[in-house]
């Protein structure tokens, strides 16, 4: 549904800026540095790839910056200092790759990301306020289980305060039913279904859109 819905908006002329999350793979800000990463290497000329990184200042971001410059002398950049400069880059080069056409990120899967990540989405969707960019982000609510203290997901927690903050809307989708799951296979055989087939489809994938896929 996602990928139908990016594939229209650049069709249309909107740039789209994708990044992911992954499984037990805490690294900070991993989807955030895989879409600029992404982003920067679909620029097919190395020379307007190199404009376009200096243009954006992100290039320092991308390879970790640890040092700060004071007195002549360099010292290692605080946590707290390191947080505020990555999140002021990150906002910074979304927003200005939204200043000639609409810009869409897109991080997949955020019931991954780690906390810091998460925090991050939350200061950009603040950001973006007055520009042409859209956030859109997916995740599984069956994933948000609380941790081994009992303590909630921290998706759950960025989501009630930006909710609360009027920055974000959840859209949920249900599980597919029997008749969807028949133009699934249908589609996917080229053909018409037995019932006895769909039904056992249905039970297998209990609706969920990707196992009926995989089943098919």
């Amino acid at each position: 549904l996602v990928n139908e819905f990016l594939n229209l908006a650049q069709n249309r002329g909107i740039k789209v800026i994708s990044g992911w999350c992954l499984s037990k793979a805490a690294v900070p800000y991993f989807p955030f540095v895989e879409a600029l990463n992404a982003y920067l290497s679909s620029i097919s000329d190395e020379k307007a790839k190199s404009t376009v990184s200096e243009q954006l200042g992100i290039i320092g971001w991308l390879k970790g910056p640890k040092y700060a410059k004071k007195s002549k002398e360099l010292e290692i950049l605080r946590p707290e200092i390191m947080k505020d400069i990555t999140f002021a880059a990150v906002a910074k080069t979304i927003l200005s790759l939204s200043d000639k056409e609409p810009t869409i990120l897109f991080i997949e899967d955020i019931h991954w990301a780690d906390s810091a990540s998460l925090s991050l989405l939350h200061y950009i969707s603040r950001a973006i306020v007055p520009s042409k960019v859209f956030v859109l982000a997916t995740f599984r609510r069956e994933e948000l289980h609380p941790d081994t203290e009992r303590h909630p997901h921290p998706l759950i927690e960025t989501l009630r305060l930006m909710g609360r903050e009027d920055l974000c809307r959840e859209v949920k989708l249900s599980n597919l039913n029997e008749l969807d799951v028949a133009k699934i296979a249908e589609s996917m055989l080229g053909g018409s279904v037995e019932v006895k087939l769909v039904d056992i489809l249905a039970k297998e994938s209990e609706g969920n859109p990707l196992f009926a896929v995989e089943s098919v």
